[in-house]
Formats: structure tokens, sequence, C-alpha cells
């Protein structure tokens, strides 16, 4: 019984705001602001995405598989294999070697 009546009171609520055009005309402005911040966010994100991914292919690097194979291919070159088998595993080592190497 008590959800029924926060049911009916949420109802005369929302018709009592609609009963507002001021209320409700400053609701749907702050609603599309929110939108329109969400997709600006959105198209920055997308953005950025796409230099970096730019950056990355002028460097020769296309994604992150191939930025380790990279890594792998120029520490084997630099007789590195042992500390290459290591950076499988090892985050941090490998996150390391991507600077090092400016991968």
């Amino acid at each position: 019984m008590k959800k029924e009546a926060a049911i009916n009171d949420a109802y005369d609520a929302t018709l009592a705001f609609f009963q507002m055009p001021e209320e409700r005309l400053k609701y749907l402005n702050r609603q599309m602001a929110i939108m329109d911040y969400h997709s600006g966010l959105e198209a920055a994100e997308a953005r950025g995405e796409a230099r970096g991914e730019k950056r990355g292919e002028a460097r020769g690097v296309k994604r992150g598989e191939d930025r380790t194979a990279q890594l792998f291919e120029r520490l084997h070159a630099v007789g590195r294999d042992e500390e290459a088998f290591r950076a499988m595993s090892d985050a941090a080592l490998r996150e390391n070697l991507f600077r090092e190497f400016l991968l």
C-alpha cells in the first residue's frame, strides 16, 4: 500500500509539473544542455582516438598488437630475448619498454 501511495504522489507531482509551462521549458532546456555536453564529450573522445591512431600510424604502429609485436622484434634485434619473455606477463615492464623504444 505504501508503494501505491508513493506512485500516486509521483503521478500527481508529474501532472502538476506539466501544468507549469515555464518549469517544463526549464527542465527541457537542462536536459538538452546535458545531452549536448555528453555529445561533445563523445565527439572529443572520437577526435582524440583518431589523432592517437594517426600518430601511431605515422610511427608505424597501427594497433596495440602491432605495438607489442614491434617491441618484441626490437628486443630480439638487440639481444634482449629474456626481457621480451618477461614482458609478456609483466604489464609494467612492457609499458616501460614501450616508452624506452618510443612505441
